[in-house]
C-alpha cells in the first residue's frame, strides 16, 4: 500500500492563479548586472554530452524583491526567501532522442553572497511553444523555482529539454530517456561552470517538477542511480501530478476526455513518438488530424490555441479501427512506445514522495498512488502524498511548500 499524507483543502488553483501578474511586475524591477561572469570563450567549441557551450546572465534578484514576490503568492511564511540569485541561461550539448549530440538550453540561478547549500532540479511542466521555458527570462515557473531554491541557497537548475527554448528541433514529448539524458547532462554542465568559477559544488541533490515535468524527474532519479555520475547522487526526489505509467493508466485517462487539455496531451504525445518510432501518425490518427496535428507543435502554437483547434473529445482524433483493436487488447506500435515510457517498474534507492492534487483531473491521481504501491512492493521507500483538493495546476505551490521543507531537512541531516 502507498502510504498517503494530506496537506490541507483549499480552493482550486487559487494560489497560482495570484501569481502571474506579480511575475511580470518583478521581471521589470529586475536587479541588472550579474555578481559574476560566466561567459567564457573556451566553451564555446566544447563538445561532448554534459559539456557547457555558452552562459549567458538572464537577470538578478534582490532578496527583498523575491520576499515580495513569495509573499504576494501567500507562501512567505512557509517559504522564507533569504537571498538574492543570479539567473543564467546555460547552453549545453545532450543527446535527441535518436542519440544524436545537439545543443540544448537550460536556467542555472545561483544564491548570492553564501556557499551552496544542495543542489535543485526543477523540470518543467507541459509547453508547446518554444518560448514558454524556465530560461526565457518572462517565465513564470522559471522564477517562481529559481526564487524559492536558489534564495534559500540552492543551486538551482531547471532545463528547457531538446526541442524547447534554444533548440529548434522537434521537442521528443514525454520520451522519458531524452528527458532523463536532457536533465542529467545540464546538472554536469552547471557543476563544470560552478567549480570552474571556484564556487564548491555541494553534495545534496534533490529533483522534482511538475506534470511532464513529474515524469522527466522520475526518469532522471532512475538514470541516475543506473548510470551514476560523479558529485551528482541522487538524495531524494519529489515530483508533483506526474505521469508515470502511461499505457496503463494515463492513454485511458486521458480518453475520457473529463479534462479540456486531454486531447493536447494525445495529440502531443502521439504525434512525437510517430516521429521518433518513425512510423506514420495516420496509422493510429484519423483524417483530418494526422495530417493537422504535427504543424501544431512546430513550437509557435501555444496551448489554448492548440487546444480550442482539436476536437473536444480525444478520441476523435483516433481511427475507429486502432480503437477497436487498443480496446480489445491488441499491441501497436504506439502502445509498445506507451509501455517503453513507463516509470514504475523499478526499485529506486533514494527516498522518493509522488505529490499530487486531489481534484487533478489533467493527470489521474492514480498515476502517483498506484505507482507507490508498485514500488514499495518492490522494497523501495515511495510515499504517495495528496496536497489536498486542488487541482492540476492549483497542486503546485502547496507542493512546493512540502518539498522544499523535505529537502531541507534531508540536507540538513547529511550536512550534520
Amino acid at each position: 500500500m502507498s502510504r498517503t499524507t494530506t496537506f490541507s483543502k483549499r480552493g482550486r488553483g487559487s494560489v497560482v492563479r495570484r501569481f502571474p501578474t506579480v511575475a511580470w511586475l518583478l521581471a521589470i524591477a529586475c536587479a541588472s548586472g550579474p555578481s559574476m561572469q560566466l561567459a567564457d570563450e573556451q566553451l564555446r567549441d566544447a563538445d561532448g554530452a554534459g559539456t557547457p557551450v555558452s552562459v549567458e546572465h538572464v537577470d538578478s534578484y534582490r532578496s527583498l524583491t523575491l520576499r515580495a514576490l513569495v509573499w504576494w503568492a501567500g507562501l512567505s511564511k512557509q517559504l522564507p526567501v533569504q537571498h538574492g540569485i543570479d539567473r543564467y541561461r546555460l547552453t549545453y550539448r545532450t543527446t535527441n532522442a535518436a542519440g544524436d549530440s545537439v545543443e540544448a538550453s537550460g536556467l542555472m540561478a545561483l544564491p548570492r553572497n553564501t556557499a551552496p547549500r544542495a543542489v535543485a532540479s526543477y523540470q518543467h511542466g507541459t509547453s508547446s511553444l518554444r518560448a514558454d521555458v524556465p530560461s526565457t527570462a518572462g517565465s513564470q515557473e522559471g522564477l517562481l523555482a529559481a526564487a524559492l531554491f536558489a534564495g534559500h541557497g540552492y543551486v538551482l537548475v531547471a532545463p528547457d529539454y531538446v526541442g524547447l527554448g534554444l533548440s529548434t528541433e522537434p521537442h521528443p514529448y514525454l520520451d522519458a530517456d531524452t528527458a532523463a539524458r536532457n536533465t542529467v547532462d545540464l546538472l554536469r554542465a552547471a557543476r563544470s561552470v560552478v567549480q570552474d568559477r571556484d564556487i564548491e559544488w555541494p553534495g545534496p541533490l534533490f529533483l522534482t517538477g511538475f506534470s511532464q515535468g513529474g515524469q522527466a524527474t522520475v526518469a532522471a532519479h532512475r538514470l541516475l542511480e543506473r548510470e551514476p555520475v560523479a558529485g551528482l547522487q541522487v538524495r531524494a526526489s519529489a515530483p508533483i501530478a506526474g505521469p508515470f505509467q502511461l499505457l496503463s493508466i494515463s492513454f485511458p485517462h486521458a480518453l475520457t476526455s473529463v479534462a479540456p487539455s486531454h486531447s493536447l496531451y494525445l495529440a502531443y504525445i502521439s504525434q512525437a513518438y510517430a516521429r521518433i518510432h518513425a512510423q506514420p501518425l495516420g496509422s493510429i490518427f484519423r483524417a483530418p488530424w494526422a495530417e493537422r496535428v504535427p504543424a501544431l507543435f512546430d513550437g509557435s502554437h501555444d496551448g489554448d490555441e492548440i487546444t480550442a483547434t482539436l476536437p473536444a473529445h480525444s478520441r476523435d482524433l483516433y481511427r475507429t479501427d486502432f480503437l477497436e483493436l487498443y480496446e480489445a487488447g491488441a499491441e501497436s506500435w504506439y502502445t509498445r512506445a506507451l509501455a517503453a515510457n513507463e516509470l514504475h517498474d523499478w526499485r529506486p534507492r533514494a527516498p522518493l514522495r509522488l505529490y499530487y492534487g486531489a481534484l487533478d483531473l489533467d493527470v489521474s491521481t492514480l498515476e502517483s498512488r498506484a505507482t507507490a504501491d508498485h514500488m514499495n512492493g518492490l522494497g523501495a521507500d515511495v510515499t504517495a502524498v495528496s496536497v489536498g483538493d486542488f487541482d492540476h495546476d492549483g497542486s503546485v505551490l502547496p507542493a512546493a511548500v512540502l518539498i522544499r521543507a523535505w529537502f531541507d531537512e534531508l540536507g540538513d541531516a547529511a550536512a550534520r
